[in-house]
């Protein structure tokens, strides 16, 4: 059980940074398409309302950003529920209930994808 629990906080800690990064492009983005005249601004020409929206709008961008979101949620609540929940039963609840859940939430942003 200690692995599992080692596995888990790793899996954390390695896609915290990845999304941290893609959190970050992908609000930047949003913004240089909503007001690009601040964002080009303040990003020193970088960020045109162009190149916004095709960063915006990659495909690999939102699927690698939507995978990690998912990833760093499911074992995030993990850990979360590990350490504050100490009731088996309700454990077991609990991370089920997150596990739907984000899988309902992958099952929007595939379907999304797809069509």
């Amino acid at each position: 059980m200690v692995l599992y629990k080692k596995l888990i906080l790793y899996i954390v800690e390695a896609s915290s940074i990845p999304l941290l990064l893609l959190s970050i492009v992908m609000v930047l983005s949003g913004y240089g398409m909503l007001k690009p005249w601040i964002v080009e601004d303040l990003t020193l020409g970088i960020l045109s309302y162009s190149v916004s929206a095709r960063i915006h709008t990659d495909k690999i961008i939102r699927s690698s950003f939507s995978i990690l979101l998912i990833i760093h949620s499911i074992t995030g609540s993990y850990v979360l529920i590990d350490r504050r929940i100490r009731f088996k039963k309700i454990n077991y609840i609990l991370k089920a209930l997150s596990i739907i859940v984000l899988l309902y939430v992958l099952a929007i942003i595939i379907i999304c994808e797809i069509t």
